[in-house]
């Protein structure tokens, strides 16, 4: 029983830092997905301006 608690105890401990890892991750690429959205996003609108 004491190796299954300690086995237990590690693997909430990695599951914890692998999810604070997959949320870093997560939040960079909404970052990089943002940017990227609004560089679109400003190209389009000096394209529309450019059409008037």
């Amino acid at each position: 029983m004491c190796i299954y608690h300690s086995l237990l105890s590690v693997a909430r401990i990695c599951g914890i830092l692998v999810l604070g890892r997959l949320i870093t991750h997560i939040e960079n690429i909404l970052v990089l997905l943002r940017r990227i959205s609004g560089v679109k996003f400003k190209q389009k609108s000096n394209v529309i301006v450019n059409l008037k």
